[in-house]
């Protein structure tokens, strides 16, 4: 009979689930709280975070929390999440990338769009002038890691972008902005240059540096720039002679960071302090760069002459990294590097950088080289140097 009755009990007796109080924050990528966002909360309402940003509420059972976006251009990470007794709290990451009021702001906010997968689209970070064939084929691998993100990766983004200073100026009447960030922290796509316009009241992305190296399966060389720009109107040398400048910059740093490193030895257990490249100017088709060299066997700077040495260490130096110059663009017929150190120009300690001599190569030379099996050494034989300091 006892038996009986608990399985009567058992069929028919339904256990009620006690209310729960579900919770979470939402704050800004930076960390700070993010007060008065609406968040439903499944079938049960919704409710908005307070100063603290927090959201509270009591439920009844389990309920998928969804943080409803002020407009299209703020993401929530993640898009929602599920509450239960046992699982109570529920924290999400908002960013909100419409902020384009200045230059470096839009390159926050295209760089962050860039890093999550453009989940918000990628139209309206770029100039109506941009080639759409080229700007879909650029855009594809960075799409891909909206499939990545999570709150591991948000915080590695976090630290990266905490890490980075940028530096902008404009040009051209105020119309057009150079930005360039220097990154401290992983390589997440967030470091490249980039030069923005003004179209109705934002900054958008004219000209984003690291479309030239090899990245996002595209592989253009120097004079595809116009390509990429299709619908640019401007005739402006100076215009043209700033987008060549600031993807030379970016080009040379990257060249140099895999060859002999971005900064100019200065001596024995000294941290360098000079970036190598100092600028360039492509002109029928002679590239005159300007690059910052090593001190060799000396220290602060050279008085007088250069070392016993110090010569033959900058060919070695360029032999290394000019194949990359001419691999740039088939319009380059010769490579003028210039070389700079810093000197004493007088009795008294006073230091300046002054050119000291120049190393070349032409293509005709570059083309007979195998370079898949010459050593270093090899290549300095095949370069032509003047040193008059």
């Amino acid at each position: 009979m006892t038996i009986v009755l608990l399985c009567v009990l058992s069929a028919g007796c339904k256990q009620t689930e006690l209310p729960f109080t579900g919770y979470g924050y939402i704050r800004n990528l930076d960390g700070s709280y993010v007060s008065g966002v609406s968040v439903k909360l499944g079938d049960s309402g919704i409710v908005h975070t307070d100063e603290k940003g927090l959201w509270s509420s009591v439920l009844e059972g389990g309920a998928d929390v969804i943080p409803v976006p002020e407009h299209k251009d703020v993401v929530f990470y993640p898009i929602k999440s599920t509450v239960t007794r046992r699982k109570p709290r529920a924290d999400f990451t908002m960013m909100d990338l419409s902020i384009r009021d200045t230059p470096v702001a839009s390159h926050q906010s295209w760089m962050l769009a860039n890093a999550l997968g453009y989940p918000t689209g990628f139209e309206s970070f770029y100039s109506e002038k941009i080639n759409p064939g080229l700007l879909g084929r650029y855009t594809a691998s960075a799409m891909a890691k909206g499939e990545e993100v999570d709150q591991d990766y948000l915080e590695v983004l976090r630290r990266a972008m905490d890490r980075t200073e940028y530096t902008s100026f404009t040009f051209a009447g105020g119309k057009y902005a150079i930005v360039r960030p220097r990154r401290y922290s992983e390589n997440l796509g967030i470091d490249s240059h980039a030069i923005f316009v003004e179209e109705s009241g934002e900054w958008k992305v004219l000209l984003p540096g690291f479309l030239f190296f090899g990245e996002f399966g595209i592989d253009p060389t120097v004079s595809d720039v116009m390509k990429w720009l299709d619908r640019w109107e401007v005739t402006s040398g100076e215009l043209r002679e700033w987008v060549h400048q600031v993807l030379f910059t970016e080009v040379f740093d990257r060249i140099f960071a895999d060859t002999i490193g971005r900064k100019a030895y200065d001596g024995f257990l000294t941290e360098g302090t000079r970036f190598r490249y100092r600028k360039s100017i492509l002109r029928d088709g002679i590239i005159e760069l300007e690059v910052n060299e090593d001190l060799v066997n000396v220290e602060k700077a050279y008085r007088g002459r250069l070392t016993l040495g110090a010569p033959a260490q900058f060919e070695r130096n360029v032999a290394r990294f000019i194949k990359h110059v001419f691999d740039l663009d088939e319009s380059i017929h010769e490579v003028h590097v210039r070389v700079y150190v810093p000197v004493y120009t007088d009795d008294y300690g006073t230091v300046e950088d002054r050119e000291v001599g120049i190393i070349t190569m032409d293509r005709s030379t570059y083309e007979r080289i195998r370079w898949d099996t010459i050593r270093t050494e090899m290549v300095t034989e095949h370069l032509k140097s003047q040193w008059w300091y």
